[in-house]
Formats: structure tokens, C-alpha cells, sequence
């Protein structure tokens, strides 16, 4: 075989012919995908939007309940500070 049969033969394997491609756009329009699948990865989304929306709740309620903790801890800290200033006083 000659260089110019190579460059030939690798140049159709690299470009398909017409009736390729035609196969190949039929065999696309022939894969369809499955409602039943669809119907499957639907419901499980639905659940999963439901776990994140129970999950942000919670988290919500958790952060609001710290942030009560937290400021109930300093009020009752600074009362403390002023209620042992005062017994000392007394003293």
C-alpha cells in the first residue's frame, strides 16, 4: 500500500458516510426513555425535596434554640455579676 491509500483509508474511518449517519439518527429517534423510570426518579425527588425541607426546619429550630441559649447565659451572667458585687457590699 502506498501513503496515499493510508491517508485515504484513515480518512474514511474518521468522516462516517451519509448512510451512517442516517443509521444514526435513526437509531436516536428509536431510544425513547421509560415513563415508568421517569415516573421513579420523580418520586424520589419529591422525597428528597420533603427530607431537605424536614431538615432545614430542624436546623432552623436548632440554630434558634442556641442563639435563646446563648443570650439567656449572658443576661444570666451579667445578673450574677451584679447580684455577687452587691453581697460583697453587704458584708
Amino acid at each position: 500500500m502506498s501513503t496515499d491509500n493510508i491517508k485515504e483509508q484513515e480518512e474514511e474511518k474518521k468522516v462516517p458516510s451519509e448512510e451512517q449517519e442516517g443509521n444514526l439518527d435513526q437509531e436516536a429517534i428509536q431510544v425513547e426513555p421509560q415513563e415508568g423510570v421517569e415516573d421513579e426518579q420523580d418520586d424520589v425527588l419529591e422525597s428528597y425535596k420533603a427530607d431537605l425541607v424536614k431538615e432545614k426546619d430542624k436546623f432552623l429550630r436548632l440554630f434558634a434554640e442556641f442563639e435563646n441559649y446563648k443570650r439567656r447565659t449572658a443576661k444570666e451572667r451579667g445578673e450574677l455579676f451584679k447580684t455577687a458585687g452587691q453581697d460583697v457590699m453587704q458584708a
